[in-house]
């Protein structure tokens, strides 16, 4: 019989495990270690990968499950993506500290990234209640966006002359990026049927 509790939790262990690792690739890159904030996405990417696998194998999927793994992939791969962009953008911009006493023209662009977490928000929610999706995604899953931005501190990190750092370590090109991502998403989200 404990065997069989411990079972059923296995999953939703993983998924704390990848809540864990989101919240410390955040604090990581606030510190401004992205290289290790990366890391640590990278972790809560399998812990994500292993949870659904796990529940699926055992037979242990559940509603609580389900809503826990939307919450952590908000926090791991929304909001932390978010921020590894926000800190290469302040770090280019040569800002030390945001404060909104800065020029409208500094402030702003530094608030652009977190779009990333609205747009992982609102693609979760749909996720959530699309009865389409149950098989198979539709759209851009958010893991497969913060693989995306979690590959830039490791590419800068072996070849800091990429073209690819080139590109995404201006403000313009993270501009780009974080309002382009989710275009489709995002607007068939509004869409009540």
């Amino acid at each position: 019989m404990w065997i069989k509790r411990i079972i059923t939790h296995i999953p939703n262990t993983l998924t704390i495990l990848n809540l864990l690792c989101g919240c410390t690739s955040i604090v990581m890159a606030f510190n401004g270690d992205l290289r290790n904030s990366a890391i640590f996405l990278l972790l809560a990417f399998h812990a994500d990968v292993f949870d659904g696998l796990t529940a699926r194998l055992l037979k242990v999927q559940s509603a609580i499950g389900k809503e826990l793994d939307s919450l952590a992939d908000l926090l791991s791969f929304g909001l932390a993506p978010a921020v590894i962009l926000h800190v290469i953008m302040k770090n280019e911009m040569a800002i030390e500290t945001f404060s909104f006493s800065l020029p409208p023209g500094k402030w702003i662009p530094l608030l652009i990234p977190f779009l990333l977490t609205v747009f992982s928000a609102l693609r979760l929610a749909k996720f959530n209640n699309d009865e389409n999706q149950e098989d198979a995604f539709v759209g851009l899953p958010t893991p497969a966006n913060a693989l995306m931005v979690i590959s830039l501190p490791l590419i800068a990190f072996r070849q800091p002359e990429s073209f690819v750092m080139d590109w995404f370590s201006t403000p313009f090109g993270i501009i780009v990026y974080s309002v382009g991502i989710y275009p489709h998403d995002c607007t068939n989200s509004f869409v009540r049927t």
